[in-house]
């Protein structure tokens, strides 16, 4: 939706090339991290250069921590265009598939891996393609949340100590079959319950980078973390189709470039802060056990009916992840 500020409003839609003087195009930007947390601070840079490059003719709005709703319904807001901008992750994989095989167990190990798939490369442009057109949005640019670790309140070495445990998964088929393929529980949930699911012993596990859970203090409910890098989180920034194309051809020029500075930011700051909220968690009395390489092999032969469910609901994936596998080994990154 397009609010303009004084005395004119209008539902935006059509390819306007002006806006008058008095008009504010209002950009609300929901998502679900923390305040401190690197997706945060670079929306607040977009926020902050989009407003000072437009005169203040577009004035962005960050709404971190899940207050305009939860992941799954703030992409059902920009969906529908009552929200105007969100951050999701795979959730978006119910409306675009191949979006689903950013979460792959196990398909990347490095940084520069994942750099070049979702931020150099024509890869992530492509697996997104479909979504203006099928769903009414328009995906801006892939982002971080991190390399997902698993913690729990219990000490976690081997496959052996997921058994029976109840643990957060996020409601997505294939998540919950990772959980169930570790021998563990899963409890679907949103992020925004994890807290205090953990704090009441709804739960004793979940999985996040790093940055997430010293951002949302996960780490004061937790003792333990195992370093698994089991899968790599991703996230989208989208905006309601209609209302991109709505936005007046030189202001959305501006907006385009803002955002690319700012994805490109994202990408700078999150290895780095993965790296010290690791140090933050520890420090903070958290105990981080390595997955070794022999138990890293075991876990991965447990995700066989994982990739088995990927091909089956999500078809086409094999396809996907043999194409980054190709591209990455013609950079020289495998």
């Amino acid at each position: 939706m397009l609010i303009l500020v004084m005395v004119v409003a209008f539902s935006g839609c059509g390819n306007n090339t002006n806006t008058a003087d008095d008009e504010v195009i209002v950009i609300k930007v929901a998502e679900w991290l923390a305040d401190t947390h690197p997706m945060t601070t670079s929306l607040k840079y977009l926020e902050k250069i989009v407003e000072e490059r437009t005169d203040g003719k577009i004035d962005i709005q960050v709404y971190p921590n899940a207050q305009l709703g939860s992941e799954e319904t703030y992409i059902d807001a920009v969906i529908q265009g009552t929200i105007e901008m969100g951050v999701p992750g795979t959730m978006l994989s119910k409306y675009s598939p191949g979006i689903a095989v950013c979460e792959w167990p196990f398909l990347f190990s490095t940084w520069d891996q994942v750099r070049y798939v979702y931020h150099e490369s024509s890869i992530g442009t492509d697996i997104t393609a479909n979504l203006p057109e099928e769903v009414g949005v328009r995906n801006l640019g892939f982002t971080v949340n991190g390399f997902s670790e698993f913690s729990c309140k219990s000490e976690l070495k081997t496959i052996d100590d997921f058994k029976g445990l109840k643990y957060r998964a996020a409601n997505l088929d294939y998540h919950i079959s990772m959980i169930e393929n570790l021998g563990a529980n899963p409890v679907p949930l949103p992020f925004s319950e994890v807290y205090t699911s953990l704090e009441s012993g709804v739960i004793v596990g979940q999985y996040n980078p790093y940055a997430t859970i010293y951002a949302s203090n996960l780490y004061e409910v937790q003792d333990y973390a195992l370093e698994s890098h089991h899968m790599f989180h991703p996230c989208q920034w989208i905006i309601n189709e209609e209302f991109y194309q709505s936005i007046p051809e030189d202001l959305r020029k501006i907006f385009d470039e803002c955002v690319q500075e700012a994805l490109d930011y994202n990408w700078e700051i999150s290895e780095q802060y993965d790296e010290e909220a690791k140090q933050q968690c520890i420090d903070a009395g958290m105990t981080i056990n390595v997955l070794a390489d022999d138990a890293r092999a075991e876990i991965i032969e447990a995700m066989q009916p994982t990739y088995e469910l990927f091909e089956k609901n999500y078809p086409g994936s094999q396809a996907w992840v043999d194409k980054i596998y190709a591209e990455l080994e013609s950079k020289g990154l495998m």
